[in-house]
Parts: C-alpha cells; sequence; structure tokens
C-alpha cells in the first residue's frame, strides 16, 4: 500500500515538471498583423505556419514584418509570438502583386490610434504621418493637465479641511454668511481623450481578391492576404422584454420577425451589424489557432459591431404610427424586501451615484396584441436603410396554437414509427411459425 502511495506521488511529480515545461522557442519572421474587424483594428500574427491571412477589404489594415521568437502552445492550439524576448523589425519596401502584376510598392510609416470618446467608448481614428504626432501630444497634454489638477486638489483639500476645522469652532458666526461655509473640492476626471504612442508600418488598403504580399528581395517575409467584404450589413437589434431584461434576443435581418406577447413593454438597442465568412473573420482576429473558424468555411454569420445611441425609434401598429421613442439609459431598480422583482426606470447619475446604467436603449410600449414595426430615423430625419423589424404581439389563444401546432407534426411521426414498427413486428413472427411449421413437417 506504501509503495503504491509512493508510486502516484512520484508520477505526480513528473507529470507536473511535463506540464510546467517551457515550450520549445523557434526564431522566424512573423507578420504582425494590426487588421480592421469593422468597428475596431485586431492584433494578431502571420507566423510561417500560417502564410494566408485574412483582412477586411476597402480598409485600413497594418503589416509589421518582425524577426521574433515563435513557439506552439498545447493548451490553446496556437502559435505564439515572444515579442519580450525577440522583437526586430524588418525594413524595406513591401510590394503587393495581384497575380503577375505588381499594384503596389508601400512604404513604411508613422501612425496612431486616437480614441476622442474614451478609451472604452466608440471607435478608434486610424491618424498617420504628422497627425499621429499631434493625437499622442494632446493626450500627453492633457494627461500633464490632469496631474498638475490632482495637484491642486490636493492641496484644495488640505485647504478644505483647516477651514472646515475652524467653521466648527463655531458655526453660529456663520449665520447669514452661509456662502462662506466651505465646500469640499471636487475630485478632477480623467481626460476622456485617449491616444497610442506613435508606432510605424505598412498600412494596406486593398480591394476584394487574392494577393501577394512581400519585402523586397526578402523571400521569408512572403505571405498570401486573401480580402473580402460583408455579405450584407446593416443594423441589428439587442430586444429585451421588460420581464427578461437580462436575456436580450437578437435580431439581424429585417426580414426577421419578432414574436412577444400580449401588452408588454420592451427595450430596444440597436447596433451596426456584418454578416461575414464565419472562418474568415474568425482567421481575421485569430490567425495561428487551430480551432479559430474550424468548420465555418461555409457558414455566414452576422457580427455585432459598435451600438448606435442616436436618432429616434418610431414605432408603428398597423401601418400607423403610433408612437416615438429616444435613446435613453436605463437603471435596473431592485425591489426592496424578501420578494424578488425589480423597476426599469430611467437612469439619473444624481440619484444612482457612481452606479452605471444597466443597459442604454429605447423604449417601446406595446398596446396589446396586432402587428407592429419600428424604424431607426436618424437626427436628420432620414430612415436608416435595413433597421425596419416586423414585431407580433400574440394573444393566449394565439400563444397556445404557436406552442401546439409544431408538436403536431412530431407526434404524427411518431405514430407513424409505432404502426411501421408494430407492422415489422408481425411480419417477423409469421416469419417465424412458417419455418417451425416447416420444421415439424
Amino acid at each position: 500500500m506504501r509503495k503504491t502511495a509512493y508510486l502516484l506521488i512520484a508520477l505526480m511529480l513528473l507529470s507536473v515538471g511535463v506540464f510546467a515545461a517551457a515550450p520549445e522557442k523557434v526564431e522566424q519572421v512573423v507578420v504582425n498583423l494590426i487588421l480592421f474587424d469593422g468597428s475596431l483594428w485586431k492584433n494578431t500574427i502571420s507566423p510561417q505556419e500560417y502564410k494566408t491571412f485574412y483582412m477586411m477589404a476597402n480598409a485600413d489594415n497594418i503589416l509589421v514584418p518582425t524577426n521574433t521568437k515563435v513557439y506552439f502552445w498545447p493548451i490553446t492550439q496556437e502559435y505564439m509570438a515572444d515579442f519580450y524576448d525577440l522583437n526586430e523589425e524588418i525594413e524595406g519596401t513591401m510590394v503587393v502583386s495581384r497575380g503577375n502584376r505588381v499594384i503596389a510598392r508601400i512604404e513604411k510609416e508613422e501612425y496612431a490610434f486616437a480614441y476622442p470618446n474614451g478609451y472604452y467608448t466608440g471607435s478608434p481614428q486610424l491618424v498617420r504621418g504628422e497627425e499621429a504626432h499631434k493625437a499622442s501630444a494632446k493626450y500627453k497634454d492633457e494627461v500633464n493637465a490632469y496631474y498638475q489638477r490632482v495637484m491642486e486638489y490636493q492641496q484644495a483639500l488640505i485647504d478644505y479641511q483647516v477651514a472646515l476645522e475652524k467653521f466648527w469652532e463655531n458655526p453660529e458666526a456663520y449665520r447669514g454668511r452661509e456662502s462662506e461655509i466651505p465646500k469640499e473640492p471636487k475630485i478632477p476626471e480623467y481626460p476622456t481623450y485617449y491616444a497610442t504612442e506613435v508606432q510605424r508600418g505598412y498600412i494596406v488598403n486593398l480591394e476584394p481578391g487574392t494577393y501577394t504580399i512581400e519585402i523586397e528581395g526578402m523571400p521569408e517575409t512572403k505571405r498570401t492576404a486573401i480580402a473580402f467584404t460583408p455579405r450584407r450589413q446593416g443594423v441589428g437589434y439587442d430586444i429585451r422584454p421588460e420581464q427578461q431584461w437580462t436575456v436580450p434576443r437578437p435580431s439581424n435581418d429585417r426580414s426577421e420577425t419578432v414574436y412577444v406577447y400580449g401588452k408588454q413593454t420592451i427595450y430596444v438597442t440597436p447596433y451596426k451589424g456584418i454578416e461575414v465568412n464565419h472562418f474568415m473573420y474568425e482567421k481575421l482576429k485569430k490567425l495561428p489557432s487551430e480551432l479559430s473558424g474550424r468548420g465555418g468555411e461555409l457558414v455566414y454569420k452576422w457580427m455585432a459591431l459598435e451600438y448606435l445611441n442616436g436618432g429616434t425609434l418610431e414605432v408603428y401598429k398597423d401601418g400607423e404610427l403610433i408612437s416615438t421613442s429616444d435613446f435613453k439609459q436605463w437603471y435596473v431598480d431592485q425591489t426592496a424586501g424578501a420578494a424578488l422583482g425589480y423597476n426599469i426606470i430611467e437612469f439619473d447619475p444624481k440619484v444612482q451615484g457612481e452606479r452605471p446604467p444597466s443597459f442604454e436603449g429605447f423604449r417601446v410600449q406595446l398596446e396589446g396584441s396586432g402587428r407592429y414595426s419600428f424604424r431607426l430615423v436618424d437626427k436628420d430625419g432620414n430612415v436608416v436603410q435595413e433597421s425596419e423589424r416586423l414585431i407580433r404581439s400574440i394573444d393566449s389563444r394565439s400563444r397556445f396554437f404557436a406552442v401546439i401546432l409544431p408538436i403536431v407534426p412530431i407526434l404524427i411521426g411518431g405514430l407513424i414509427w409505432v404502426w411501421r414498427a408494430s407492422l415489422s413486428a408481425t411480419d417477423t413472427g409469421t416469419d417465424k411459425t412458417s419455418k417451425l411449421e416447416v420444421a415439424k413437417s
């Protein structure tokens, strides 16, 4: 028994050593890819094992050939680059060919990403050359100004505490002089604007097609680029019934019909959507993974990009306009007491304080069963293309048939299967009887 325990411990220690072993790194030339996905720029790499990569056509994409060390990570089944160990960018002229014809010769240029509305809000902007330096300098200036405000705030906070102690020594002295009562200084807000450091790379913008890309005179940098476009694009929606606000129902195609039950309130959040080949789009985001996009070569999927937070939602019933709704922020307020429940109220930072809104969107109140539709109208009064949706609100009787009718074919199929099985059993029994009679004879 003791020997078995020692053996198990030894095996465990050996297994830990195997899993903790560092993967073998191989020095090679990869192409660092910063590719536009329709809203943001995603970073991946093209190692020697994956010389074909996918990119959005008619968009600025950044390529940076680099000499680095590559290893295979078995846990996630992908090739990874260790840029901390070795990171030597390759210089030269990038040659872009289509077939046997050279269509472009590209030199490296400086670029940066600017986020006017903040790093986590809205899409970034790719700025080049002198504009890149201006964007980066603007961010640094705003950060320096912020830290200056922080130092001023700290001094103001000290002055406030001294003045407050003086106030509490004799509050009656301030009667009729309420404006002189010390007020706590406001904490300075961190700058919204953000920009990255200026970097250098080859900015490539190609029409749909297949291309060969390489640094002139360096065959190890040769890659095949497949530029593709979305099959369709339009406006998608997250639709939240009030009773199930945590489970939004996506609607990406204007030909879809959204079904709801009876009189209720729904919340509609629009976003920009594109329908793309699943395999190519997944490889765009994570090329050197053996699992990304697998099985999706012939599959097209809708992808949600940035949310649309402007305009007005027009709601119709039987073709007549019944209401309009403005885009707002909403907060889910849990009801007090032991009973579960909540109320969805308009978000007010003065009331909710530092708590963020629960979600954003248009509020739509449906009067009851019937045929509804809605569409998005921009600030100039123009209907946004592909934004129309049809809603069918069904009553209890319609809901009963909507649940029962899909089951009818299954029941009929089950009865047919039982009937055929019984016939098969009868035939089998007849055959056995006849064989027994022949044996007796």
